[in-house]
């Protein structure tokens, strides 16, 4: 092998050894993605199905101010009325 074949040889080979670590790189100066948590809807409370302040009165403290009774704090009850599941 001639000197000028063994240069461009050696020339070559860094080029694909700079080349190479070049493309693996380093990820110190990135940050990491943060991962998306999923999203959960509440489900709805069994108390707050039965009328629009019952929930708040059932929940109540027992030694609490009572609340005064309107119209509307409870679902009216019907023969018809679909039965509701207490869990």
């Amino acid at each position: 092998m001639t000197r000028t074949t063994r240069l461009i040889l050696q020339a070559s080979a860094a080029v694909m050894l700079a080349t190479g670590l070049a493309a693996c790189g380093s990820n110190a100066n990135n940050t990491p993605t943060p991962t998306p948590t999923p999203t959960q809807t509440a489900a709805a409370r069994q108390e707050d199905q039965f009328g629009v302040a019952f929930g708040n009165d059932f929940r109540a403290a027992p030694d609490g101010e009572p609340s005064p009774v309107a119209d509307g704090d409870l679902v009216a009850v019907s023969l018809t009325t679909d039965p509701v599941t207490i869990n």
